[in-house]
């Protein structure tokens, strides 16, 4: 790990702060990018500002990419002035093309991370196990169908073009003709690929797409909506929505069985169509009793909804994390989050950074795909990693002043949230033996 540290927020205990970064965490939910998949950084206008409304930190002249900057190429810059983002550029390709395949793992031990949990399609040769591990996207599954009358937008190519893969892998080509037949083939066959191939969960975009709002549907209201979809192509969006909801409790309750963790997207998203009211997790109640053999981790802890989220730690098969909270939130403001959990599930919380690429952040958020390698995954990995171990010393060490929690009890929960937690959750040690 760099010596780099980040401005501490006022009051907070550089003694633990130390202790906490220290830690060789794991983080549960990021977005690495596999070696060779995106192209090289632009020479000219090499950090172009997104095309839809994002919060201030996550913004392209955030000047703590300066200090991400310093830490990961070794090039110290004070403004974002072309010349000197050149030189990054080529620093950081020479430094990619040098390790190859190795990169990745590189790019984890600059930040203090052990292991990293990816949201990828497959395994990748740039990301091994142990170093990484990975959940499946595993949306394109409540998308059997086209929908009807709505431009499709970057998600929902991605969509058919898996769905097309899955479909000819496991059905020859043909959408099976029965409901049943698309949950036995497609489905199930999907889940076990992914386990075969070391998946250790599966992961939802939940709210970007529609409602986390999953109600209960009868197996023959569903098949007839599908049959629908079969004789016309499409599905209009109430149509799919009945049909995702059928699906998607067989789907998390096949995932339980199979050891999937499953992820999905809680709280505020990046899209000028966001629906925020239908991202508050409460939403997902009734998915949590329907399913109870599976863990639900709710992904970036809800905000709006924190105290909804932790009031849903209640139920045994839910966690959640404060993956993203660090980039759109500061330390001060996430440690305020953390704290209200510590306060109540201790136990149910996880480190994670969601790491991410502007180029999908692009695709996330149904806007014009960019290509910022000086703002990638490699660099929001430092800055949210930083954040995030700040965002936890504050709140255990202001904790300990108020004599709730004492500094072993401090040593224990820094463990558990930077490591352990995450450990044990997905079963890191069951699956290497």
């Amino acid at each position: 790990m760099t010596d780099v540290v980040t401005n501490l927020p006022a009051g907070a205990d550089e003694g633990l702060f130390a202790e906490i970064s220290s830690i060789q965490a794991i983080d549960q939910h990021a977005h690495p990018v596999a070696v060779g998949v995106e192209p090289a950084g632009a020479r000219e206008r090499p950090i172009q500002p997104q095309d839809v409304q994002v919060p201030l930190r996550m913004r392209t002249d955030n000047p703590e990419y300066l200090a991400a900057w310093s830490a990961l190429w070794g090039i110290h810059l004070t403004d974002f002035s072309e010349k000197g983002l050149v030189d990054l550029i080529e620093r950081k390709e020479a430094e990619i093309s040098r390790r190859g395949n190795a990169y990745n793992t590189w790019v984890l031990e600059q930040v203090g991370i052990e292991t990293m949990i990816g949201i990828a399609p497959g395994p990748s040769p740039s990301e091994p196990s142990p170093h990484f591990e990975w959940c499946a996207y595993a949306e394109w599954l409540l998308w059997p169908f086209a929908i009807a009358e709505v431009e499709p937008d970057g998600l929902s190519a991605v969509y058919t073009m898996v769905r097309g893969k899955m479909v000819d892998r496991f059905c020859g080509g043909d959408m099976p003709n029965t409901l049943r037949g698309y949950l036995d083939h497609i489905m199930q066959g999907a889940l076990v690929l992914w386990r075969e191939q070391g998946a250790v969960g599966i992961k939802f975009h939940g709210p970007y797409n529609r409602p986390l709002r999953y109600d209960e549907v009868s197996t023959e209201t569903a098949q007839t909506v599908y049959q629908e979809g079969l004789r016309k192509g499409s599905l209009t969006p109430q149509e799919h929505k009945t049909l995702q909801d059928f699906v998607f409790e067989r789907l998390v309750v096949e995932a339980g069985k199979a050891g999937l963790v499953v992820q999905i997207h809680t709280g505020y998203g990046v899209a000028d169509r966001f629906d925020v009211e239908g991202s508050n997790p409460v939403l997902m109640q009734r998915i949590f009793r329907a399913a109870p053999g599976t863990k639900f981790v709710l992904l970036h802890g809800g905000w709006p909804f924190i105290s909804q989220t932790v009031a849903l730690l209640s139920y045994p098969n839910v966690y959640t994390d404060f993956s993203c909270a660090t980039i759109f939130r500061s330390a001060r403001s996430v440690s305020l989050q953390i704290r209200e959990a510590l306060e109540w599930w201790p136990e149910k919380l996880l480190f994670g950074t969601d790491a991410y690429s502007d180029r999908s952040l692009g695709m996330l958020a149904a806007s014009p795909v960019k290509n910022n390698r000086l703002a990638g995954w490699e660099e929001k990995a430092w800055i949210m990693n930083q954040t995030g171990r700040a965002a936890l010393t504050l709140a255990l060490g202001d904790m300990r002043a108020d004599g709730q929690v004492s500094s072993q009890v401090c040593a224990n929960l820094s463990q558990g949230i930077m490591r352990d937690h995450a450990r044990t959750l997905y079963d890191l040690d069951g699956r290497k033996r």
